[in-house]
């Protein structure tokens, strides 16, 4: 996971006005247990996330080279979407199909906000005591700009909220 701190934050009372903008009836159900604008609103092209979409593309190229792709000229972003999360809400463990990497930025969260990534690559034999390395589980906190980038199979979700709203912007890239 490539995890990348303080981005745009000057620009994040921006973005959330932006996306709180938009009038589009959301999505909630039992999978997604947010407000999402999944298959919605595809974000990356709003002129007002431009920037941001251009870092993150090239972060992705960073990523992808270090898992060693190289032929990184036709990198693209599949979709891209918004989730607002209130207390209580949370996300089911669930893979992006269909993409290389995936992602999240966060634009509001509180500070005991997390995201739960769960790495099912299942060692022959287990380790006497685990380790930061041989972990199967681990989180990352939801900090205004953090951008996470991760493989799209590696199996993640959120617990339940404790923090009043919590606004994310989501993403999948593919070569």
């Amino acid at each position: 996971i490539l995890k990348v701190d303080n981005l745009f934050t000057d620009k994040l009372n921006n973005y959330e006005k932006t996306i709180k903008s938009y009038n589009q009836k959301l999505i909630r159900n039992d999978y997604n247990n947010v407000d999402s604008s999944h298959n919605l609103i595809n974000i990356h092209i709003e002129k007002e996330f431009a920037d941001l979409f251009d870092t993150i593309l090239n972060y992705s190229k960073v990523f992808l080279k270090e898992i060693g792709y190289d032929n990184l000229n036709n990198i693209k972003i599949n979709n891209s979407w918004f989730n607002i999360s209130k207390k209580n809400d949370y996300l089911q463990k669930h893979i992006h199909k269909g993409s290389l990497i995936s992602g999240a930025f966060y634009i509001k969260s509180g500070k005991n906000d997390t995201i739960d990534f769960f790495d099912n690559n299942d060692m022959i034999m287990d380790p006497e005591r685990c380790t930061e390395l041989s972990t199967t589980a681990f989180s990352f906190n939801c900090i205004p700009g953090r951008l996470l980038l991760f493989k799209s199979s590696l199996e993640h979700g959120t617990p339940k909220q404790t923090s009043k709203e919590k606004i994310v912007i989501s993403f999948n890239i593919s070569i």
